[in-house]
């Protein structure tokens, strides 16, 4: 089976051709846009994040930390000092930052003249820990100065920014998932997936004893169009003695 394409041939077992049941292509079908969709929500965080991050990698506290992360920026935006915020302020990790404060010897940390003090920010990443697998908080928050940067009209300083070609295609790749969501007569992914799980409870029924295969698609968590983990996993049991074929 071509992953990301709708399936519309035969399978092929020792016994010669056998046509796919309507219920398992429609199932698969639909499981192909669920797919689709989470390769559209694994991009926009590439981009989002600066870096190639799979999304099962950044649990749900991590995500959680990001969102009040760009809160944070967002104040700061509102007050006028985003732009004066000194990177160098943020550091890797916030306790030794708060044992630095302690011992009075936190000068490393205090911003330049005229400049703005974001250390709290690795505060509220988990553990006050700024660096999560290929995430680096000192890179995000770059970017996200230099989004905003290009949202006013101003050039981005440096190359560490999101590119609205890419954010483009993001949407115009969400876009047709949706409409294929659509086609299938559903208001909403959720509702999509429900409808696929009917279609493959319907195509075990239809089911003898004499089933060459069984596909089973399992989702751990609800998926919605939020920065949100996930995990999918996709089965196919061959309970014959040759071997399945597209």
């Amino acid at each position: 089976m071509r992953y990301g394409s709708r399936y519309e041939a035969q399978y092929v077992s020792g016994a010669g051709s056998q046509a796919i049941s309507g219920n398992l292509l429609a199932w698969y079908n639909k499981a192909v846009v669920y797919l689709d969709y989470c390769k559209v929500l694994e991009k926009s965080l590439d981009e989002k994040l600066g870096s190639p991050i799979l999304v099962d990698t950044l649990d749900s506290q991590v995500l959680q930390a990001i969102d009040q992360v760009d809160a944070a920026l967002y104040e700061f935006y509102e007050r006028g000092g985003l732009y004066d915020i000194d990177l160098n302020t943020i550091p890797d990790d916030y306790s030794v930052y708060e044992q630095a404060l302690a011992n009075g010897t936190a000068d490393a940390w205090q911003p330049a003249a005229g400049k703005v003090s974001a250390a709290h920010l690795t505060a509220l990443m988990p553990g006050g820990i700024a660096n999560w697998y290929d995430f680096r908080l000192k890179s995000y928050v770059e970017r996200v100065i230099n989004a905003y940067r290009i949202v006013e009209d101003k050039e981005p300083v440096g190359e560490n920014y999101p590119h609205p070609e890419v954010l483009e295609s993001v949407l115009a790749e969400y876009d047709n998932v949706q409409n294929q969501v659509i086609e299938y007569g559903c208001v909403s992914l959720d509702e999509l997936i429900e409808s696929a799980n009917v279609d493959r409870l319907n195509y075990f029924e239809e089911q003898s004893g004499n089933t060459c295969a069984t596909v089973k698609l399992e989702i751990e968590q609800k998926l919605v169009m939020t920065r949100q983990a996930f995990r999918g996993t996709l089965t196919v049991d061959n309970a014959m003695t040759t071997d399945l074929k597209e």
